[in-house]
């Protein structure tokens, strides 16, 4: 399984709180097996008494995206469009019991990138939240300057 250098541009939208949408760039790895895109990141977390570190895996396939977060923050999402999602948000401030709806999850790949679009109601306690989109571009190549 080769692993390339790729680009990470991820576009989110809280459309019931916030609708404004948040850009967000990482440099990070992408590599293809067996089906599946994966794809790894890690993002600065700025919050509390020291800066750390929180790394990111999504495995990428037809209907599914999980998202696996380790470090400051800990968490295993699944969005799936067949079923709900529960599981727990772990930060330093604490930990939250979150169920995630998901509505759509559309890949479209190319020789020079991966498209990866996904609209779920985030529950918080069991609370409707918002209505979010993540629109996530995985740049190959030399297009990483």
């Amino acid at each position: 399984m080769e692993r390339k250098p790729v680009k990470v541009i991820i576009k989110s939208t809280q459309h019931d709180i916030e609708n404004t949408p948040v850009e967000s760039s990482y440099t990070g790895h992408y590599a293809y097996k067996n089906g599946m895109h994966l794809l790894s990141y890690e993002e600065a977390f700025e919050s509390g008494p020291t800066d750390a570190v929180v790394k990111n895996l999504y495995k990428i396939s037809g209907r599914t995206l999980q998202l696996t977060k380790s470090g400051a923050i800990s968490s295993k999402m699944l969005f799936d469009t067949e079923k709900r999602h529960q599981n727990v948000y772990k930060t330093p401030f604490g930990s939250f019991a979150l169920l995630l709806h998901t509505k759509c999850v559309s890949i479209d790949a190319s020789e020079e990138a991966l498209t990866v679009f996904l609209n779920y109601d985030l529950f918080l306690n069991q609370n409707f939240i918002s209505n979010c989109t993540i629109e996530m571009t995985v740049l190959f190549g030399l297009l990483l300057s």
